[in-house]
């Protein structure tokens, strides 16, 4: 049978009583939209059919491009856009012959993967592939566990000794000049067909690659000594998978047809040629928001990197700037961390404007968090995010509150039901969000750079309807 669709009519039912209807085309009537997003979050990601919008459609349904790239504001819907699209490829695929096993989801960390785990079995497909970057990693090397990017991210915010090594090492061995040096290091012992099975063995070709007059001395030296370490670390792994790959070929996801990856901001080139060379004959569906990188600087360009390195026939780039998360209010209070030339729209639901709390001393600043987070209760927010710069200080925020309040701290392995009232790194609640954010170290102290500009937008960013900042001493001149 075929037919033209020409009437969308929506209902809501509750009891067997018709509450309303209406009648619409791909674009849901602003009302309707408003009223589902001013309802609190769930405890899971939830499934946004019901307030799908058109330029997001647009994305999911898209079939002409080898490389469909996003880049969304926070809160646009990317990271549903993204399960939505999965769902369709694979019901598309019931006639192209694409199995769930031929796609594969690439997720920040495994928080996140958690977290978005009941939404392709609530649209019907259970079984699509799903992975941390640093896991795939790991498995080609052969190798437990490597230094998670979070790790890596918590020890360069952590110690100030240890942070401009750490950014320059990861610049330079992400750059297309350390490219061009793994490139010429890796043909000459694919003709001395040299074993690279164990990490030792790796790790050695990597030291004597070192050697290089072209790595800056500094840069060689610091690597050196990490590579005497039992762990692999985080800027070292890829440089370690891309030289594995490179001699001995990638034959493990061949059977991988469509990659889905979120965050894309997160990942620097040297990943990019990594997924082609694990993914030579897929399709990407690639998303992420340049303002929410975090140890180094992106812009728009990005995305002309990603499809220079990816090289597809056909790639288009669709921009969504439009947040459908956060009130205006929040919104635009989180703009004053972004460049002004960043234009985020808001869908223009209304709230109460954030709130900056000061204290003279730590525990004048429990109490305050404490009230402010049974005010959010009181008025019937069900997930409540107290937001801290980095692990250290969100555990020492556990401490002063646990005997005070039901809280927990959030880490790379807590379980994903975001419900109640939650601690948790700002690098680890990207993607999420929650009814109501308190953002608990903003004082001049954690928060005085242009980097840390990022993590704030990131930290505002995540809340629904309500926003609080609570500064010990100064309030960080940032705000």
């Amino acid at each position: 049978m075929s037919g033209e669709i020409s009437l969308k009519r929506q209902y809501e039912i509750k009891n067997r009583i018709l509450k309303y209807f209406f009648d619409a085309d791909v674009q849901i009537i602003d009302e309707f939209l408003r009223k589902l997003l001013s309802q609190n979050t769930s405890p899971q990601m939830k499934t946004i059919v019901e307030t799908i919008q058109k330029e997001q459609d647009v994305v999911i349904r898209d079939m002409e491009n080898d490389l469909m790239m996003v880049q969304g504001a926070a809160g646009s819907g990317k990271s549903s856009i993204a399960l939505h699209r999965v769902a369709f490829l694979m019901y598309n695929g019931l006639s192209s012959g694409l199995a769930a096993n031929n796609i594969i989801i690439i997720s920040p960390n495994a928080l996140f993967e958690r977290y978005i785990s009941n939404v392709l079995p609530e649209l019907g497909e259970e079984n699509a592939v799903s992975a941390v970057f640093e896991e795939i990693l790991a498995e080609i090397l052969h190798v437990k566990h490597i230094q998670s990017r979070n790790q890596f991210l918590e020890k360069m915010l952590t110690a100030p000794p240890d942070r401009i090594a750490m950014k320059r090492g990861i610049e330079f061995k992400t750059s297309p000049q350390f490219l061009e040096i793994l490139n010429r290091f890796a043909a000459g012992l694919s003709k001395a067909k040299e074993e690279t099975k164990k990490i030792a063995d790796m790790k050695n070709l990597y030291g004597r690659l070192l050697g290089d007059p072209d790595i800056p001395n500094d840069i060689a030296e610091y690597t050196r000594e990490n590579l005497k370490a039992k762990t692999t670390y985080y800027d070292d792994a890829a440089a370690l998978v891309y030289l594995k790959l490179k001699i001995n070929g990638a034959d493990g996801y061949r059977n991988i047809k469509q990659v889905v990856i979120d965050e894309a901001q997160d990942y620097y080139p040297l990943h990019y040629e990594i997924f082609k060379l694990l993914f030579p004959g897929a399709k990407y569906t690639i998303l992420g928001d340049v303002s929410q990188s975090l140890e180094k600087h992106a812009d728009i360009s990005l995305y002309e990197k990603i499809g220079m390195i990816l090289n597809k026939k056909r790639s288009s780039l669709v921009t969504m700037d439009k947040s459908y998360r956060s009130t205006s209010e929040i919104l635009g209070f989180s703009a004053k961390f972004i460049p002004k030339s960043v234009e985020i729209k808001s869908f223009s639901r209304s709230g109460a404007p954030p709130l900056v709390f000061t204290a003279a001393n730590a525990a004048s600043l429990a109490d305050m968090i404490v009230s402010e987070t049974k005010t959010c209760l009181n008025e019937g927010y069900q997930s409540i995010g107290l937001i801290c710069k980095t692990e250290k200080n969100a555990i020492a925020l556990y401490t002063g509150l646990n005997n005070r309040i039901n809280v927990r701290v959030v880490r790379n392995e807590n379980p994903s039901e975001l419900k109640g009232i939650f601690i948790i790194p700002v690098y680890l609640s990207k993607g999420l969000e929650f009814d109501a954010v308190l953002i608990c170290d903003a004082d001049e102290a954690n928060y005085n750079s242009e980097d840390d500009k990022k993590l704030l937008y990131i930290s505002c960013t995540r809340a629904l309807h309500r926003l609080s900042l609570f500064c010990e001493g100064k309030i960080s001149p940032l705000i």
